[in-house]
């Protein structure tokens, strides 16, 4: 049985049996698995975007030594297990999701981007903008 975050990626390239093909999808159907049509590089764009950069941040607190205090709210508590939980993973899964995923870089620079003008704006005592528009 999948959960909610069993996502899998379909591309349709060359069937040469429409019927077994279906029928293959299907046992994914039946599991209550979600089955997503994209191209290759949708997914890998996607990946870059969601997967690698949550493994980037984790990695990151990690190095930064994030560690639970005794007056923790409820949001750093998750950080602080979120944090931990990616971090049991393979080191060898982040090198590859940022290697071989050609979007990786791009949204790495991103992220230090908006980092850095998040800094900006906190020395500079403007307001932080908030814009989940832009990609």
């Amino acid at each position: 049985m999948c959960d909610d975050w069993h996502v899998y990626c379909v591309q349709y390239v060359t069937i040469l049996s429409v019927n077994r093909c279906e029928a293959f999808l299907d046992i994914w159907k039946s599991l209550h698995c979600t089955l997503v049509e994209m191209t290759c590089e949708a997914h890998d764009e996607y990946a870059a975007q969601s997967q690698f950069i949550t493994h980037f941040v984790a990695r990151s607190l990690q190095v930064y030594s994030l560690q639970p205090t005794p007056m923790d709210t409820p949001s750093y508590k998750n950080l602080c297990d979120l944090t931990a939980g990616l971090c049991e993973d393979s080191p060898d899964l982040f090198r590859a999701l940022f290697r071989y995923n050609p979007f990786a870089a791009r949204q790495l620079q991103r992220l230090k981007e908006a980092m850095s003008s998040v800094e900006l704006q906190l020395l500079s005592s403007s307001p932080v903008p908030v814009d989940n528009d832009e990609k």
